[in-house]
């Protein structure tokens, strides 16, 4: 039958900051050292990525470039990377193409 760990009610403690960080420090490094490489991989991504998804955008582009040494080509590829491209006669004609032969009734209404 498993065990309420909630049920052992403790006094409350009054530690020191130092105390706190001393303590945190080392239940960290103990959950780190039992886990394996991908839990830890995954943490990792997890953090890093929540991190970047709240950045401006000359926030992550600073933090991309000071990544790559100062090197700003980086930065143009992911940016090139998910810019689409700007609409042109013909990719504006491919697309009405492309409209036309999947609609099922072969009709095609702009």
């Amino acid at each position: 039958m498993p065990t309420n760990l909630n049920n052992n009610k403790h006094k409350p403690m009054k530690l020191s900051k130092d105390q706190i960080e001393k303590i945190a420090d080392e239940f960290a490094n103990r959950q780190v050292d039992s886990m394996d490489i991908d839990t830890l991989t995954e943490i990792v991504y997890d953090q890093l990525n929540d991190y970047y998804s709240r950045c401006t955008a000359e926030e992550i582009e600073e933090e991309v470039n000071n990544y790559y040494c100062g090197d700003t080509k980086e930065w143009d590829n992911l940016v090139e990377k998910y810019t689409p491209p700007p609409e042109t006669p013909q990719t504006n004609f491919y697309n009405e193409v492309v409209s036309f032969y999947n609609n099922p009734d072969n009709t095609f209404i702009k």
